[in-house]
């Protein structure tokens, strides 16, 4: 009999050790202290009900993952040919969904190649990943000479912005048919969020201004709980999409190239403060007002 204790005994001290360190091996071990358990199922007060989150999403993003690879290759050949830092006028092609907002645009249009294939490269994602999803409209980037667009009126952006090709505005995508939406509840907030998911995969993105931080966010903590998106990208949409309210960013989202992302941190300076959206642009022309 003691020998069969002092057995037992021994044995449980040698596999203890072994058992501790399997129970802690759970497969989530890159996963930050704090962090959601990614299987909705076993999550701990994460509630994702069926029109948040629909069933098919992760069929879905399997497969714009899987198409955007032969779509990446294409555009990259097409684009290698440009000069670095040269830029280029964004082409609107059957290569990728995004249109033209205002025909007057079109002279502020030109973009670093790496800008250009970021924000194609998106909005085919999106297409691939949400059908359903309206298409990117395409605002002003920076005239030909890599100045900030101006018109008859002046500037159309305040001094210093929209410069070198290195800043884009982009119309949201509204719900429902609704072209260019002003208001949060005119927003498809999916299509939004994986549009700016597809965005922020790209280093050479650097931050997004928008006037919807909190929406958008929020259904990235969504998907990543449900293990649709990665810790690293719901990190890009915590600390790299900008809220600002007070200005013209309720009509459209601004990306500002990664080489460039320092330029707008603060908007309380006077690089926005003297200017206002005028009426009827969406957002998207500006006016210079007294300060």
């Amino acid at each position: 009999m003691e020998l069969r204790i002092f057995f037992l005994r021994t044995c449980l001290i040698v596999l203890l050790p072994f058992a501790m360190l399997l129970s802690s091996c759970n497969g989530d071990g890159d996963k930050p202290t704090g962090a959601p358990d990614r299987n909705p199922a076993t999550a701990t007060g994460i509630t994702i009900s069926d029109d948040e989150l629909p069933s098919d999403w992760s069929q879905a993003r399997l497969r714009a993952d899987k198409g955007i690879l032969s779509w990446d290759v294409a555009e990259r050949l097409r684009l290698g040919a440009v000069a670095p830092n040269a830029l280029v006028l964004f082409p609107f092609d059957s290569n990728s969904p995004v249109l033209g907002w205002y025909p007057e645009n079109r002279i502020y249009q030109y973009g670093q190649k790496f800008l250009v294939f970021d924000v194609r490269r998106a909005a085919t994602y999106l297409e691939l990943v949400y059908p359903a999803a309206a298409a990117p409209l395409l605002g002003d980037l920076s005239q030909q000479d890599g100045a900030t667009p101006a018109d008859a009126a002046g500037l159309r952006h305040p001094a210093g912005s929209h410069v070198s090709g290195l800043s884009v505005d982009l119309s949201y995508l509204g719900r429902d048919g609704i072209r260019a939406p002003v208001t949060l509840e005119d927003l498809d907030v999916d299509a939004n969020a994986w549009f700016l998911y597809a965005l922020f995969e790209s280093a050479s993105v650097g931050t997004i201004i928008t006037a919807y931080k909190d929406a958008f966010v929020s259904r990235a903590e969504d998907w990543y709980a449900a293990g649709l998106i990665s810790f690293e990208a719901l990190i890009r949409f915590r600390n790299d999409l900008w809220q600002d309210a007070t200005l013209n960013h309720w009509g459209h989202m601004h990306v500002n190239s990664s080489n460039r992302a320092g330029i707008y941190s603060d908007t309380s300076q006077s690089l926005y403060r003297c200017y206002r959206a005028t009426s009827g642009s969406y957002g998207v022309i500006w006016a210079r007002v007294g300060c």
